[in-house]
């Protein structure tokens, strides 16, 4: 008998506006890749509340919080798709996934949350095949795109440490996940989208004729996320430089303080010299501690 082949889903991670969204849709001709289901951060990481999954009462809650979520509601599946499953978060997350690409009649599938990006070792210990697709932006064009939406703390610094965060479980993930992780640079592919699109299509295994966005975005509730009406279009370098002229210079200052180590690793260059960014990392040092504290003791809990 043959072994069975490892589940190979496609997780598309990086920092909220980053360009998730626009990966998820080069590849919605081909690959089913639902709205975000946050999984880890709203379920798995609540597994001591829901408790023992065996046990019927608490089976029931996990399932009627999934079933009531917004991206279970938008992805229009029905709540009987968990009726046969096995009661662990692995399955429940795999035949969530699993049933979106059904209803949308692809047979190539995966997920998007950006915030995943965090949990990259869990879920490549839940699924030994998965591939992962990360998408890494330059954290001013970041922060800049982040202070139009409204999840955003309206804090620069804030923002950017965001972003440094999300990089930094990436690159801490990568040993382990080898080959089975894509970086796609944003900026590279605005400006060699051939190039890129190629090296896409080959990882997840489809044509690269296939990755075009167009019409509606799929997988995306508008009326929920109106900020990712543009991620339908067409690939564009118009968005590359907004931030320089959409941030003061003491915003560009207070994310390069914050995030101006990082963002060198991934090869962008701080415009403020290092004398001038100290001051900042200063003033900023207090609230970066607490969010430091904050993500450590979410790393203890995965």
């Amino acid at each position: 008998m043959q072994p069975s082949q490892p589940w190979r889903p496609v997780f598309i991670v990086g920092a909220p506006r980053s360009g998730t969204t626009l990966i998820q849709q080069l590849l919605s001709r081909e690959v089913a890749i639902g709205p975000e289901t946050h999984f880890v951060r709203n379920h798995w990481l609540r597994r001591r509340r829901y408790g023992d999954l065996r046990r019927a009462i608490n089976w029931t809650r996990l399932k009627r919080d999934i079933v009531a979520s917004d991206p279970f509601v938008d992805s229009g599946l029905d709540g009987s798709l968990f009726d046969t499953v096995e009661r662990t978060y692995p399955a429940i997350l795999r035949r969530w996934i699993e049933g979106y690409a059904h209803h949308q009649g692809l047979a190539l599938m995966g997920e998007k949350t950006p915030n995943h990006a965090q949990s990259l070792e869990l879920l490549s210990s839940w699924y030994p095949g998965a591939r992962f697709v990360h998408v890494v932006r330059d954290p001013r064009a970041v922060v800049s795109s982040s202070l139009q939406t409204p999840w955003s703390t309206n804090d620069p610094a804030a923002d950017a440490n965001v972003w440094r965060s999300y990089v930094c479980s990436v690159r801490r993930a990568q040993p382990i996940l080898g080959s089975r992780c894509l970086t796609i640079v944003y900026e590279d592919l605005v400006a060699n989208p051939d190039d890129l699109l190629a090296q896409l299509a080959e990882f997840v295994g489809v044509e690269v004729s296939a990755l075009e966005p167009g019409g509606a975005p799929v997988g995306v509730n508008l009326a929920r996320e109106p900020w990712k009406a543009g991620s339908s279009l067409a690939v564009s370098a118009a968005s590359v430089d907004k931030w320089a002229t959409a941030l003061t210079l003491n915003q560009v200052r207070s994310v390069e303080a914050v995030a101006g180590a990082e963002m060198q690793l991934w090869g962008y260059a701080p415009l403020t010299p290092l004398r001038d960014r100290i001051p900042a990392v200063l003033r900023h040092l207090g609230p970066l501690l607490a969010h430091q504290l904050v993500t450590t003791q979410r790393r203890i809990r995965l």
